[in-house]
């Protein structure tokens, strides 16, 4: 446990974020050493080397002149203690080498299943299968295997194997999406393309790199493999060359799938399967001969089945589908316990997500503040993911580079200055998360790739740690005599079999012999009753919990998920020395429990590490005095950027203008300081409220630093910096890049109320 207290009191590189850091313009070595030493003094763990849309033409990805850059780049990493992940592919999704795998072979394109009327096939199209069908109110009636004519009210089609056009998004000018020069994606089903595709990329890397790799290269990134491609046909299914006898798929169920574009739970089975076999397995197989990772992440977010390839599984969290305001219910909320899940199921250490791509307001990308950073942040920590892959850091911000998948949450943001206190929290959380080891006593078992939300929900809003498991897991896993199911690092107590949820022979087997064994089979409802990590009244649905062990210590991390402060007895299943280990500032307090019980106050975006030492005695409570509070209604004096100063007075409501309304002022962005006075009489406030702020402040009294608040509300503890008569107080507040680079006018500056 000690190793996780120091890890927790000094920060470590390895489990700060490692952003993803995009090499989109022409590059000088100069410059490269130059950010990459930025990083490094903001406490950034590592860097995932992305070649992006902006590459200049002439120095072609995995070019000598591209690969030289890359040398430079890990050499300096190596000098400075970076981490470096390399990305697989220029640019995304992984699997064609920039389309060198189809250019040394055309026939590794990517391919589909297709259904057409009878006729003739061009010479890079296959029959599959040829039949009658006949269709009513859109939907398949009936399928004929005939070589005849056809019924009156049928109509003879085949089903095709066809190349699918598809491509990926490349790396120069002319190549994005719909455009002429867009890479083809490569058949990541056929064996012989996905070898090819390792040989033009990891060999290249490898050849060039090779004394770093397990060193200061950690890992290798695979990104979203697509089986069809981007903007290929949405007619068709995914498919390779004798597909449909080798996973004994019918003409009749494929002609179906197509007609009536629902793809059966079969047919999504076998596509797994074989991708598993020939892109997942063989890239894990490289990178363990080669001694680095696999991580990255599958194209969906319920794909539970591929991330047992990953020495670190891994998500992505992308494009707001989840946020604050819809965190629970939306498909893509499956994810942290997805990547989470199989790395416990594995007992792999790690578990990874690439976060915050578009995941900015409707209104501006580059809107993204640090209250929403905070929230997703959370979101991932409290779920188990334990490696932050940041999206992104732009080398370049140039012309309509600013505009390609932002925002940039590093250096070209504002919120840069605040980064390290954002990458020393993750850090420390990190560590715990890693060092220790995650309980959780419930399974919900699901089909592999579409993880149940509902059982989810209720589990994660009554406190009660789970895992998902696939029928492959429940046959591998091994009954022991405490009636609990034992695979990798789980050791299960309950099983939750959602309706929607069929077992195969073995996997329906393995479970009767755990209910035999005196295993549960339990709703949602009764598992959280039996199992949850702790008990908590008032109820908190939005109260989260992590709950970990190191030897015989336990860790609680504790997140508050919604909007308003919580405010609860809680009461946990451990007692002893308790300690609130207080991960933005790295503070260790005694928390005063009496039988494991205590009072938690966790406001809005904060959270909580609870250490519980149970060989050591609880302290008893004792009476606490409240916190005084004033709210700051003054008016401000605010410095101009040109030098000059205003005068702000709160209107009738007590609000101030914010900035945007201002001359000269609405398309800024960056830090404006205001200043005003406060005369106080004694007893003294503990507490300051500064009111509303868009979006960063730091704030000092009488000239001794207050700390600063990075997400509202904005108050400040200043217990022992007040003084009776005059105080003087200075704000700094920072806005985002919005302003200045989608040219809106989000609200800005100090506004109070």
């Amino acid at each position: 446990m000690h190793g996780i207290r120091r890890a927790f009191l000094e920060p470590q590189r390895e489990y700060a974020p490692w952003p993803f850091w995009f090499w989109n313009d022409r590059l000088e070595d100069e410059e490269l050493l130059r950010q990459m030493d930025d990083f490094a003094a903001h406490g950034v763990g590592g860097v995932v080397i992305h070649p992006r849309m902006g590459l200049p033409a002439d120095e072609p990805y995995l070019s000598p002149a591209f690969m030289a850059h890359v040398e430079r780049a890990v050499r300096h990493a190596a000098d400075i203690g970076l981490n470096v992940m390399l990305y697989d592919e220029g640019m995304y999704p992984s699997g064609s080498a920039h389309g060198e795998v189809v250019r040394e072979n055309p026939a590794w394109a990517s391919r589909g299943l297709f259904l057409r009327d009878a006729g003739s096939l061009a010479a890079d199209e296959r029959l599959v299968a040829e039949g009658c069908i006949r269709v009513e109110n859109g939907r398949l009636a009936g399928w004929m295997d005939s070589s005849a004519e056809c019924p009156p009210g049928w109509r003879r089609v085949m089903l095709v194997d066809s190349p699918t056009h598809g491509t990926i998004r490349g790396v120069h000018p002319g190549e994005d999406d719909g455009e002429p020069n867009a890479p083809p994606s490569a058949d990541l089903l056929n064996p012989e393309a996905v070898e090819a595709f390792i040989r033009y990329t990891h060999e290249i890397y490898y050849a060039a790199l090779s004394p770093w790799f397990g060193k200061v290269i950690r890992a290798f990134f695979t990104d979203e493999p697509n089986i069809v491609g981007r903007n290929a046909p949405t007619d068709c299914l995914p498919w390779t060359e004798g597909f449909l006898s080798e996973y004994g798929l019918q003409p009749r169920e494929l002609a179906s799938t197509l007609v009536n574009r629902e793809r059966s739970a079969e047919f999504e089975d076998a596509v797994n399967r074989r991708l598993n076999h020939t892109y997942y397995a063989k890239l894990a197989a490289w990178c363990e001969a080669h001694g680095v990772a696999l991580t990255g992440h599958p194209a969906a977010s319920g794909d539970l089945t591929s991330e047992k390839h990953f020495t670190w599984p891994g998500q992505d969290l992308v494009w707001r589908t989840l946020s604050p305001e819809n965190n629970l219910s939306a498909p893509d909320s499956v994810q942290g316990r997805c990547a989470a899940s199989a790395a416990l199921l594995a007992g792999r250490e790690r578990v990874a997500d690439e976060c915050f791509g578009c995941c900015g307001p409707q209104t501006s990308q580059w809107g993204l503040t640090m209250d929403n950073l905070k929230w997703y942040t959370d979101w991932l920590l409290v779920r188990g993911v334990n490696l932050l892959v940041p999206h992104a850091f732009f080398y370049s911000i140039r012309e309509e580079r600013a505009g390609e998948r932002p925002p940039d949450v590093g250096p070209n943001n504002t919120l840069w200055p605040f980064w390290k206190s954002w990458a020393d929290y993750c850090a420390r959380l990190c560590a715990v998360s890693a060092l220790g080891k995650e309980e959780a006593a419930v399974g919900i078992v699901t089909d592999g790739c579409r993880l149940p939300l509902r059982e989810a929900e209720t589990l994660l809003t009554h406190q009660t740690p789970f895992v998902y498991l696939a029928p492959e897991h429940l046959t591998e896993a091994e009954i022991d005599g405490e009636r609990a199911l034992r695979i990798g690092g789980a050791c299960l107590k309950a099983l939750i079999l959602p309706a929607e949820v069929s077992l195969n022979r073995p996997a329906a087997e393995k479970l009767a012999a755990f209910l035999r064994a005196g295993g549960q089979l339990l709703s949602a409802e009764t598992a959280a009753e039996r199992f949850a990590a702790l008990r908590a009244e008032p109820a908190c649905p939005d109260l989260r919990v992590l709950p970990l062990t190191a030897g015989e210590e336990r860790f609680f991390l504790l997140t508050n998920e919604g909007e308003e402060a919580i405010h609860a007895l809680i009461s946990l299943p451990v007692s002893g020395q308790t300690e609130a280990w207080n991960a933005w500032s790295g503070e260790i307090s005694q928390i005063r429990t009496e039988q494991g019980s205590f009072w938690l106050s966790l406001g809005r975006r904060e959270s909580l590490l609870v250490h519980v030492d149970p060989d050591q005695p609880e302290t008893a409570p004792s009476k606490e005095m409240a916190e005084t509070e004033l709210r700051v209604k003054r008016p401000w004096v605010l410095h101009r950027p040109d030098g000059g100063t205003q005068y702000l007075a709160p209107g009738p409501d007590g609000r101030l203008p914010d900035w945007t309304a201002l001359d000269g002022l609405a398309r800024y962005s960056g830090p404006i300081t205001y200043e005003t006075v406060l005369t106080l009489t004694e007893p003294l406030p503990d507490v300051l409220d500064l009111g509303e702020a868009r979006e960063y402040v730091r704030l000092w009294v009488n000239g001794k630093d207050a700390g600063e608040r990075l997400w509202g509300p904005w108050r400040f503890r200043v217990k022992g910096l007040l003084r009776k008569g005059v105080n003087h107080l200075r704000a700094e507040v920072t806005n985002t890049p919005a302003n200045r680079v989608d040219q809106v006018f989000l609200p800005s500056g100090l506004i109070g109320g």
